[in-house]
């Protein structure tokens, strides 16, 4: 059946809602000119597997570095995303020499597609939230006998990365979390952000400005504090676990590495 489009906005901006030119131009594109299988030939290259964690199929792959002293990474995407997005960051970080590295920057890397998400098997029933799926990758980064890894997410990965630091940080021993929330005080001209902040839905680029990289080298351990508190999942707040948590929240290891991969491109 041909698409019935609707009528054309009648304003020149979008006030009105998504262009009917712009959502014309992606169908278009997603009908005809996008190329799944050149997206399955480049896949096809990688090692992917299934296992099965808390009852579902999980779908991942995990690409091994060629350096013996690599360190576990498992990187999670966030919603909407897949997997894709996060495949070109496997060259640079398991074989880091080749893009002008050494080999103590190598990384052995996970990345697994959320329950419901890609290949992953769709959930049977609900409360796969990242307090849940945090625990499925905890068993999946132990399958392959790793003992020790780091984690990085953004958004939905994001928070289950914070909830793996929280919950095992004897095994978690770093995270980048690009969290899908931005820490915000009602006196926005000033500088540093104060710890006693709200919490409201942000872009993810705000700590790659110079007010965020202030904010946070200033008050990290009252950002990564209310962070632990207000956008995890809802646990009692205990400042003793805090204390013992907080050492992962603050390891630098992994931020310049993962940042500069993905921001280029």
């Amino acid at each position: 059946m041909p698409t019935r489009w609707p009528n054309k906005e009648t304003v020149s901006d979008r006030s009105q809602g998504v262009k009917l030119e712009t959502i014309q131009t992606l169908v278009k594109y997603w009908g005809t000119n996008y190329d799944w299988r050149k997206v399955e030939a480049k896949l096809s290259f990688l090692p992917q597997f299934v296992t099965n964690i808390d009852g579902i199929d999980i779908y991942f792959i995990h690409v091994r570095s060629r350096y013996p002293n690599a360190l576990p990474l498992i990187i999670t995407h966030g919603w909407p995303g897949s997997i894709l997005e996060l495949t070109k960051t496997i060259g640079p970080l398991t074989d880091p020499t080749v893009y002008g590295g050494s080999a103590e920057d190598a990384f052995d890397v996970v990345i697994p597609s959320m329950p419901g998400y890609g290949f992953s098997e769709k959930p049977k029933g609900a409360g796969w939230d990242p307090n849940r799926i945090a625990r499925a990758w905890d068993v999946l980064m132990k399958r392959p006998g790793y003992k020790n890894y780091v984690a990085q997410g953004g958004d939905w990965g994001a928070r289950t990365a914070v909830v793996m630091a929280a919950l095992w940080p004897e095994q978690c021993k770093a995270i980048v979390s690009v969290s899908g929330y931005l820490v915000t005080y009602i006196k926005a001209n000033q500088l540093p952000l104060l710890p006693k902040a709200e919490l409201a839905w942000w872009y993810q680029y705000y700590f790659a400005t110079e007010r965020g990289k202030l904010d946070y080298s200033e008050k990290r351990y009252e950002f990564n504090k209310l962070i632990w508190t207000i956008a995890s999942p809802q646990w009692n707040f205990v400042e003793s676990i805090y204390s013992r948590t907080a050492a992962t929240f603050n390891n630098p290891i992994m931020s310049a590495s993962l940042f500069i991969i993905t921001a280029g491109d």
